[in-house]
């Protein structure tokens, strides 16, 4: 089953939906199958409590490094999309073939969420 707007009901006023252009998410050097997995957009937010970030009604990414202000190079290895209910950051992990994680906002633990985009969607 395919991710789309039709599936959220986009049309009836139910949900926002965020946009990119490919051009902006070139830039973060995520493997082609994340963003394949990201062409259709993405919804505002999800249950259970999660939001994704955005920017004027487009969808926006930044590193953890730059989420944080980090000093530490590693960090941007880390691409952050959303959060859960409470503060704990949806991130990209490009050490690990892209897969997606949880990252907690105080304890800085990471927790695998999904193997890839595509199975986390």
């Amino acid at each position: 089953m395919e991710f789309n707007k039709q599936i959220w009901e986009v049309e009836n006023g139910f949900e926002k939906w965020l946009e990119y252009t490919p051009e902006y998410i070139q830039e973060f050097g995520l493997k082609d199958s994340t963003v394949d997995s990201l062409r259709n957009g993405l919804p505002d937010g999800a249950a259970p409590f999660l939001t994704f970030y955005s920017e004027k009604e487009q969808l926006k990414l930044c590193t953890l490094k730059d989420y944080f202000d980090l000093e530490e190079e590693e960090a941007k290895a880390y691409i952050v999309f959303g959060s859960d209910g409470g503060g704990n950051l949806l991130c990209i992990d490009k050490t690990d073939d892209d897969r997606i994680i949880l990252f907690d906002h105080e304890s800085f633990e990471i927790t695998g969420i999904n193997k890839n985009l595509s199975d986390f969607l």
